[in-house]
């Protein structure tokens, strides 16, 4: 059950969270920008993969279920 504190404590909860969420947001881009920089290129690869990766199973599933 939630129960209600006041009006201090609801300021305060706010407050506490907003600290938090910009605390994260300014440790997210910083760890995090090498990572984003390479995002691109993973995700072109993954997809040329996929589709290859479809195509020739669409292929072999179409030659089994011929024969």
């Amino acid at each position: 059950m939630l129960e209600y504190y006041g009006l201090l404590d609801t300021a305060l909860d706010l407050f506490f969270n907003t600290v938090c969420a910009l605390l994260i947001i300014t440790a997210d881009v910083r760890m995090l920008a090498s990572v984003t920089e390479q995002t691109a290129r993973i995700a072109n690869l993954a997809l040329a993969a996929s589709v290859v990766f479809i195509f020739g199973s669409t292929i072999v599933l179409g030659v089994v279920l011929d024969t």
